[in-house]
């Protein structure tokens, strides 16, 4: 697939990119955006782009389609952020001078069956998502944990993640920010993600599969922002990522998909 390979040559050559600025310590490091402060009480940003995804989880094909949003920041008097974005609205609190606490309300599309080997699965509906996350930052460095249950109950489970990240900036107008996570869901979003049911499987000939909860995936990504002035910049992202045991066992990535795929999203923001 060609956008498959391109993706994985554009992922590289990020990476590449990124190897050199660890071995630079006397750059500065670069706060990340929601502990950077502008002066005002209030930042807009709006982001124009296309985004790769595959078509579920541990799919083998991937669709390209139009991505846009629009990202409001507010400050109140004690220096706690709240940001409203298309579909998320989130609040982040300082707990010290290192570390950040953010809970975020997400709107998450649910699994439209469109591709063939879905066809005989039930669609899983939209929900809403919570996230709750702690950060601690070292020097240009940060860790993170995430905790991010279905609060409507509509069969996404709960997911937990381990996070680690850089940001590094390359001279005044480039900043790089690789990162790691390790994902954990519990037996609910496993079956959900992966699982296959008797009357599927019946209907569909792939084998009955319960994968239970556990570990999940780790995924390895690389943002890219190149600011051409105070008011426009030049955003990329590339996501790999790895499902293991239970989840790369499952028929929907074993037969039919892939332990291995790609996500990716190229743009420009512009700031008011």
């Amino acid at each position: 697939m060609r956008t498959k390979a391109l993706l994985r040559v554009l992922f590289a050559l990020l990476i590449l990119t990124a190897l050199p600025t660890f071995a630079q310590p006397e750059r500065n490091p670069a706060s990340p955006w929601y502990l950077q402060e502008s002066g005002r009480w209030w930042d807009v940003e709006i982001f124009l782009g296309v985004e790769l995804e595959p078509d579920y989880a541990g799919s083998d094909d991937s669709e390209i389609e139009p991505d846009a949003g629009v990202r409001a920041l507010f400050r109140d008097a004690k220096g706690n952020r709240y940001i409203l974005s298309l579909g998320e609205a989130s609040a982040i609190f300082d707990l010290g001078p290192k570390t950040a606490f953010q809970v975020t309300f997400e709107y998450e599309e649910g699994r439209e069956n469109e591709n063939a080997a879905l066809a005989e699965f039930d669609e899983v509906r939209d929900t809403l998502e919570a996230q709750l996350s702690l950060f601690r930052r070292f020097g240009n460095s940060w860790a993170g944990a995430v905790f991010q249950p279905d609060i409507l109950d509509r069969g996404k489970g709960l997911v937990y993640f381990l996070a680690l990240g850089h940001d590094r900036a390359i001279g005044e107008r480039m900043l790089l920010s690789p990162r790691v996570d390790v994902s954990w869901g519990d037996s609910e979003h496993m079956f959900t993600e992966f699982g296959i049911s008797a009357p599927v499987a019946e209907a569909s000939g792939l084998a009955p599969y319960e994968p239970g909860g556990g570990l999940k995936s780790a995924t390895l990504g690389t943002g890219l922002r190149y600011d051409f002035s105070r008011r426009w910049s030049l955003l990329a992202d590339l996501e790999v990522e790895h499902y293991f045991g239970r989840a790369a066992d499952s028929p929907l990535i074993r037969d039919e998909g892939s332990a291995t795929t790609f996500e990716g999203a190229f743009g420009v923001l512009f700031r008011f």
